[in-house]
């Protein structure tokens, strides 16, 4: 469960980045890097997810919103 936490934590920080970045054209260059960090934990949340199922959980994730929405 820690590697869980510790991907969500990632994924929480990349998305608060690209926000911040994303609205200063100065910044072109650090929103690239944290759009590309978030769509890694995006996929590694994803990876957890199926880690998650393997062992016996059941997780719903219909209602689990795209990033930006």
């Amino acid at each position: 469960m820690q590697a869980v936490t510790r991907i969500f934590e990632q994924s929480a920080g990349a998305t608060k980045a690209a926000k911040a970045a994303g609205g200063d054209p100065d910044n072109v260059d650090l929103a690239n890097k944290a759009a590309t960090a978030e769509n890694e934990a995006v996929k590694a949340f994803s990876e957890a997810i199926k880690v998650l199922e393997v062992q016996g959980l059941e997780i719903d994730t219909t209602e689990i919103a795209p990033v930006g929405n």
